[in-house]
This record gives C-alpha cells, sequence and structure tokens, in this order.
C-alpha cells in the first residue's frame, strides 16, 4: 500500500516543490490550503488550523501515514505588524492539529517545519542545533512555543515528531515579499521600463540560503530516517551578504539597474549574521545540499521572466 502524506498549507511556496518530490517517490499527497491553490486538485482541502472542526473532518477521510506541517505565518518582517496572529497560526494551530490526532487516535510519522529564527542573535557561528533559542522577532518566538508544543505530544503521547529548523531557502514560486524573489522580479519590471529603480533593504546582513529543492529532500529524507523529538539544521553551512545575492542577481540583468535603500524596506531588530551547520543532519541521513547558489538564484530570476 502507498504511503499516504498530507502536507499542511501546500498552497504555500515549499508545498508545491515538496508534493512534486513525493509524487516521484510514488506517496501520495493530500493537502490543505487557506488560500485557493494555483492549481485545483481533488486531494486538496481548505482548512484553517485554527479551526478544529476542519481539522478533524480532514483527517478522518485522509487519515494520513505522514504530515509534513508546513502550514503557518511564515513573515518574519509581518509578525511585527501582527504579533498575535502570528503565535496564533504558528503555536495555536499547531497545537489544534497534534489535538485532533489525539482524538482520532491517529499517530503518523509528523514533520514540523520550524526556522533558525529561533537561535536569535548568534553567540556561535556556525549554529548548531545545541545553540540556546532567543527569538528576536514575534515570528521567531512563536515558533519557538511551537517546538515546546510539540515536546509536550512527544512526551505525553509518544508522538513521533522530527524538527527542522530550516535557514533561509529560496527558489522558483517564492513570492515577492522575500528579498531573493523582490530582487529578481523588480529587476525584470526594470528590463521591461515598468519600473526605474530596484528599491532595497538591509544589504549587510548575512544568510545561509539553500535552494527549495535541496530543502525538500531534507524534509523527506527527515522523515524516513530522522528521530522523534530531534531538532535539525536545514542549510548550507555558507553565509552570504545580502549585497552579494543581489549583485549576483543584477549580473545577470539585461539592462543596467540602478539600485536605491528603501527604509520601509528595514527590518526592526534584524540579526547581523545567521549561519547554520549541518553536520547533524548530514550525520543521521546522508542528506547535502546539490544545487550552487548561483544556479538557484538564475532559476529565480527565469521565474520571474516567465511571468506576464
Amino acid at each position: 500500500m502507498n504511503m499516504r502524506a498530507l502536507i499542511t498549507g501546500i498552497e504555500g511556496f515549499v508545498g508545491p516543490h515538496l508534493q512534486n518530490l513525493l509524487e516521484q517517490h510514488k506517496i501520495e499527497v493530500f493537502g490543505t490550503y487557506l488560500l485557493d491553490p494555483a492549481v485545483e486538485s481533488p486531494n486538496y482541502f481548505h482548512m484553517d488550523v485554527l479551526n478544529s472542526a476542519e481539522i478533524q473532518s480532514i483527517l478522518s477521510q485522509i487519515r494520513p501515514d505522514a504530515i509534513f506541517h508546513l502550514a503557518g505565518f511564515s513573515s518574519v518582517s509581518k509578525s511585527f505588524e501582527n504579533p498575535s496572529l502570528c503565535k496564533k497560526v504558528n503555536a495555536e494551530g499547531t497545537q489544534n492539529l497534534l489535538d485532533v490526532l489525539v482524538k482520532q487516535n491517529l499517530s503518523p510519522k509528523i514533520l514540523i517545519v520550524n526556522s533558525g529564527e529561533v537561535y536569535g542573535i548568534p553567540q556561535f557561528l556556525p549554529i548548531t542545533e545545541s545553540h540556546p533559542v532567543s527569538a528576536r522577532s514575534p515570528y521567531g518566538e512563536s515558533r519557538i512555543m511551537q517546538e515546546e508544543i510539540c515536546q509536550k505530544f512527544i512526551e505525553e503521547y509518544n508522538f513521533q515528531i522530527m524538527i527542522t529548523r530550516s535557514f533561509n531557502h529560496t527558489g522558483p514560486g517564492q513570492i515577492d515579499s522575500f528579498a531573493i524573489p523582490s530582487f529578481a522580479h523588480q529587476i525584470v519590471a526594470i528590463e521591461r521600463d515598468v519600473q526605474q529603480k530596484l528599491l532595497v533593504g538591509n544589504l549587510q546582513a548575512i544568510r545561509d540560503f539553500s535552494d527549495v529543492r535541496d530543502v525538500v529532500r531534507a524534509y523527506h529524507t527527515l522523515l524516513l530516517q530522522g528521530k522523534s523529538g530531534e531538532k535539525y539544521n536545514v542549510c548550507t553551512g555558507k553565509g552570504y551578504t545580502m549585497q552579494y545575492l543581489l549583485d549576483t542577481l543584477v549580473s545577470y540583468a539585461d539592462v543596467d539597474v540602478k539600485i536605491e535603500v528603501d527604509s520601509s524596506r528595514l527590518r526592526p531588530s534584524d540579526i547581523p549574521e545567521l549561519i547554520g551547520d549541518n553536520s547533524k543532519i548530514k550525520t543521521t541521513t546522508g542528506w547535502s545540499p546539490e544545487i550552487p547558489l548561483e544556479q538557484t538564484l538564475k532559476n529565480v530570476l527565469e521565474y520571474w521572466r516567465g511571468k506576464n
């Protein structure tokens, strides 16, 4: 019998990439969405993680062998604008999902997708999973709360839950409220002569960027080989300034690009440098990133050039 996997938040950036990978491995994929997905499928269900009745209805129909919990409030910058909603979605939403699994006596393997933002300003680099958590944003705080909720279910109900602390990742399909797709989208607008300057925020921040296609490979591998209760950094172990990422994208442009700092894009409480250590996931599963950063950036630019 084929494994049945549920991806919550399948309409987001990572969901379609994960679905594609799982289906290559002959896994039957179901998905939940809050906002309408780009494509329709009889295997997709509307679900708000804050609505327990919706969760109950869907889980009773699907009865998944595995859950990839991607649904969540994913924007660090927007978490400052709406901290209470961010914490409700990421913490209370996870609690609701796990509560329903208990009520329905379901025990799938669960991968909770969390974030390297939980570490806050690093005390040492690269950051290992033993680094203290000290969030610098409502988003980071919500992710720490989410981990604490998962730990309770592991201890009380012996749930099989693996947690990723995923560092920055990008690739085709990411919306332009994030830095790299924003740069690429603006370059295309300048190439099409509908925008004059590329507006940027803080370019001095150093980040560890993975390709989303490498990231979903990590998620699949961790579901199969990860250990319950463990946290795993998903990252490359290399840091780049946002300035380098911007310069690289601009070097692929078909026109000269003028750059201007936009103060509204400067995030409060920014973490200067965030680089992860991926030794643990490599040792546990053999996973390692394969796609070069320059290839990822070219693919992001190609994606935006392909949009009308």
